[in-house]
């Protein structure tokens, strides 16, 4: 019986084990695929930072590298020789590479690359027209283009601005003569608008200047024009809105109004096309519903007036290439009353009985229509009577009428029907 050698047969079973793991694991099977590091990529106000894991890589096997808006991380990570028994192995070995879309424009001269503790920092600066700016507001909190031209003398502790809100002719005169030129600087902002006149836009800009004062409180110290500049503002939009448009939109529907069209000539300028509803949609977070609508109420109105024509010249107006459902009905009804007016003169011609079986039949007089079987009773007649005392009146009728449908004078006098 041959004995059993326990310690031999534990070494060839750990050598047959080092020749699978080797097999597996090693460069021959790992480093013929390509591996991809983890990466970060943070936001700051100046730069784009990247930050990603390459442990046990050299700073000289790291190819970093800029084409458009990608940026490449590549490299190579040899094997180290190793003596005795691989027990486990878990780091990476062989070519590894990287490729990050920029999310926005860089300075590629001013990047820089550190390598520390197996992590690799670049820093990409942004250039100088996308990085954000602080701008700094003045005019004691009051913004608007207008605060820096307003007259001097009407502040909050103005005695002119509590008269005048006091109701006192003359300093609300000497109110709206000083601000008047301030009035005239904003309703020059629609002076592209043809349906509105300057006068018209002045006088709406007083009102507004005027509907201010009553709100005005002088106790918080905001300077007056500061205030009032965004009611007279808010006075022209609203006169605009409704001598331009067929609907009076809101000043909320103008804002959106102002983003679909901002959003239509960015779409013009950059694909050369109109957009659709979905795309304007989708450029300004609106709903499809909304831009259907604010689109439709942004159409100006037509005149039945205005010229209509080609290249060679006009040849109409609209209201001539717009059919008219009415015209249709007058036309039809001028026969109805010429034969109401005829009516009685033909009438004259008949007798008695004809008149009334006529009458009675066909409801004329403002009467009911009957059968000619209920006029019969009524005259003491049959039925069939009645049908040929009607045929005898309506020949009669026939031949009182000439070619041309007028009727001549009959020999008695007309009946009252």
């Amino acid at each position: 019986m041959q004995r059993s050698e326990p310690f031999r047969e534990l070494e060839a079973l750990q050598q047959r084990t080092a020749e699978l793991m080797q097999s597996r694991w090693s460069g021959a099977g790992l480093a013929a695929t390509t591996w991809t590091p983890r990466v970060d990529i943070e936001e700051t106000g100046e730069a784009w930072v990247v930050e990603t894991d390459l442990p046990g890589v050299r700073n000289d096997d790291i190819d970093v590298e800029v084409r458009d808006d990608e940026l490449e991380i590549s490299g190579d990570v040899e094997e180290r020789e190793r003596r005795g028994v691989l027990r486990r192995r878990m780091r990476r070995v062989g070519r590894f590479e990287l490729r990050v879309t920029l999310p926005g424009p860089i300075d590629a001269e001013q990047m820089d690359a550190h390598l520390n503790d197996g992590v690799l920092t670049l820093r990409m600066p942004k250039p100088e027209q996308a990085r954000p700016r602080r701008i700094e507001v003045k005019g004691g909190g009051v913004v608007g283009p207008t605060v820096a031209g307003a007259p001097t003398g009407f502040d909050a502790d103005s005695e002119t601005i509590r008269a005048a809100k006091a109701g006192e002719g003359e300093a609300r005169a000497e109110l709206l003569d000083a601000f008047m030129p301030l009035i005239g600087g904003i309703a020059r902002i629609y002076r592209d608008s043809p349906a509105v006149d300057r006068a018209e836009l002045m006088q709406e800009g007083v009102v507004g200047l005027l509907r201010a004062l009553e709100r005005y409180d002088p106790e918080l110290g905001t300077p007056f024009w500061g205030y009032a500049a965004w009611w007279v503002r808010q006075a022209m939009q609203h006169l605009v809105a409704e001598l331009t448009w067929p609907v009076v939109l809101s000043d909320r529907a103008l804002r959106q109004l102002a983003r679909i069209n901002r959003a239509r000539q960015r779409h013009l300028q950059t694909h050369g096309r109109e957009p659709t509803i979905d795309e304007l949609a989708n450029a300004t977070g609106l709903l499809r519903r909304q831009v259907e609508d604010l689109v439709v109420a942004e159409r100006r109105p037509r005149g039945l007036d205005e010229p209509v024509g080609s290249e060679e010249g006009a040849y109409g107006t609209f209201g001539d290439l717009m059919a008219d459902p009415v015209a249709e009905e007058a036309y039809d009804a001028v026969p109805t009353r010429l034969v109401v007016r005829q009516l009685p003169r033909l009438l004259g011609r008949l007798s008695d009985r004809e008149r009334a079986v006529v009458c009675g039949h066909f409801g004329l007089g403002g009467r009911t229509p009957r059968t000619l079987r209920e006029l019969g009773e009524s005259l003491g007649v049959s039925a069939e009577r009645a049908r040929q005392i009607e045929r005898g009146a309506l020949d009669k009728l026939r031949a009182a009428t000439d070619r041309r449908g007028t009727v001549a004078a009959p020999p008695t006098r007309p009946i009252d029907t």
